[in-house]
This record gives structure tokens, sequence and C-alpha cells, in this order.
């Protein structure tokens, strides 16, 4: 694994479309996309408002998307990341969630906090989480809705301010 690098999404449809529709993500509300889908949210804006969503490339090659929402609020939201099935349970998840701590609070004085949910069954991702300065805030029953109805609980996941300055102090 080299250097990870994040470069914004911008008119790269056909390269959203093969990850959303080649790979599943069993842990998120929608664990497969069909082509018209990925299409739609592309040109509704899904990915850009209020939202920045960057490639994560590893070699050159894409293998994954981060989606941070609510940017421009003091309080954004990890709200999505979406790794290849071929790099997961190699420490890429550590490494994105590492960078997107570090770009929030880098980029603006202004943000507090970002928080992240999380199915409460999705070990992997909590486990990310928690290697990180990411703190366990709260368990949310019943709500994680999936597109096939089923409702799972989750995990609100927070980093503050004031936990990023001090780990950068030492």
């Amino acid at each position: 694994m080299s250097t990870l690098k994040f470069e914004r999404l911008q008119d790269e449809i056909e390269d959203l479309i093969h990850l959303y529709t080649h790979t599943s993500w069993d842990f998120h509300a929608d664990p497969k996309r069909e082509e018209k889908e990925v299409r739609k949210l592309f040109q509704s804006g899904w990915f850009t408002e209020d939202k920045e969503t960057y490639w994560v490339i590893d070699e050159g090659e894409r293998i994954g998307l981060l989606v941070l929402g609510d940017i421009s609020d003091t309080m954004p939201l990890f709200q999505d990341i979406r790794l290849h099935k071929k790099v997961r349970g190699k420490g890429y998840g550590q490494l994105c969630v590492e960078w997107a701590i570090d770009y929030i609070f880098s980029s603006s004085k202004e943000k507090l906090r970002m928080e992240a949910y999380t199915r409460a069954d999705n070990q992997a991702m909590r486990r990310v989480f928690e290697k990180t300065l990411f703190q366990k805030e709260g368990y949310l029953r019943s709500s994680w809705e999936q597109v096939n109805g089923k409702v799972y609980d989750s995990i609100l996941f927070a980093v503050i301010r004031a936990d990023w300055e001090k780990a950068n102090s030492l």
C-alpha cells in the first residue's frame, strides 16, 4: 500500500457507475445500485449538494469513494465510504477516515466536530472508527433502514476539534 490520494469527484460518471454496480456493500442501506439509479443520483447533485465526494486512489487506481456530507455546517458528517472488495480488510478504511478527520479540521477553524454512523453489526467499520480519533457516542435502536425494508440498530461516532488538536500537538 502506497500513500493514498484523494481526488474530488468531477464528471467521472462511468467510473462511478462501475464502482456502484460491480461491488456490493452489505452494511449500506443500498447494498448494490443499478446503473440508472447511479446516473439519477449523479444528475440530481446527490454527490455534490452540500457534500464533497472524493475518489480514493492507490497507485493510480481508483479503489473507492469517500463522501463528506453537511460540508457547509460546523458539524459535517462522514457520510459514506465505499471500497472495492479487493482492498477491504487491508487498512485502507482507517487511512480514509484519518484523512477525512485531518481534512475537515485543517480546512476550517469553524469545524467543531464530525459525526459518523454505522450499522451496529458492521464490526469492520466499528473497528475502523475505534482505531481513529472517533469516539462512540451513542447506540440508536431501529434507526438504519435498508431499501428492502429491514431495520437495524446503528452506532453514532464523533470526533471533536479539541481531540484532533490535542493529537496533532504531540
